[in-house]
């Protein structure tokens, strides 16, 4: 009997876990199995995370889905797999980096509040991505969270991410949901995108018209 495929899932920064919980059971519904490690962002960043996380999950995932900065580091973790086939998608995701988190970080209080994660989190990382990893990226386009409160982010965003911050050069596929940075990690509609992109490599289309 084939065992099912196995996707990492990986919380934001400030998130534990637990947040992937919802999203966990309805990709398990729709035939994968999931494992949700934590990870500091405050306290490691993404870079030395990701080589952390590549020794405890070992080669074979090739399957992420990460939110917020947790796409980064799952962009990170898909880079180390030495070539092989991954697919990551990543939701509400700064890879241009993040005008709040820039805000953030000019203040103390807000440094601290960043820490290690401070340049994952204000600075761009748009290097060329490996032909081996294909990414999917979803924004949220409803305007209501904390960068919108405490940072005023202005223009469209899903209230702490902008949507054009979410723009990585190589992506594969990317959609736009009328979501909010936390309701992408409640959103049937965000499920099945993930779900249909690690399936297939692509978004299903009938979720392009909600």
């Amino acid at each position: 009997m084939t065992s099912p495929p196995r996707v990492v899932l990986l919380h934001g920064l400030w998130m534990p876990a637990l947040s992937m919980g919802l999203l966990g059971r309805r990709l398990r519904a729709a035939g994968f199995a999931t494992v949700a490690p934590a990870w500091w962002p405050r306290r490691d960043g993404v870079a030395v995370s990701a080589a952390r996380l590549h020794d405890e999950l070992g080669d074979g995932p090739s399957l992420f889905v990460g939110h917020s900065l947790g796409g980064r580091l799952a962009l990170a973790l898909a880079a180390l797999r030495d070539g092989r086939p991954c697919r990551v998608v990543a939701l509400g995701t700064p890879f241009l980096g993040s005008l709040a988190g820039q805000r953030l970080d000019r203040v103390a209080p807000g440094h601290w509040l960043l820490e290690r994660a401070a340049p994952d989190v204000t600075m761009a990382s748009t290097g060329e991505l490996p032909g081996s990893i294909e990414l999917g990226v979803v924004a949220g386009t409803r305007p209501l969270g904390l960068g919108r409160l405490v940072t005023r982010v202005a223009g469209p965003s899903d209230g702490t991410v902008r949507v054009d911050e979410t723009r990585h050069p190589g992506v594969t596929e990317w959609l736009a949901l009328r979501e909010t940075h936390l309701s992408l990690l409640a959103s049937w509609r965000v499920a099945s995108a993930c779900a249909g992109f690690l399936q297939e490599g692509k978004f299903p289309v009938k979720l392009h018209d909600l």
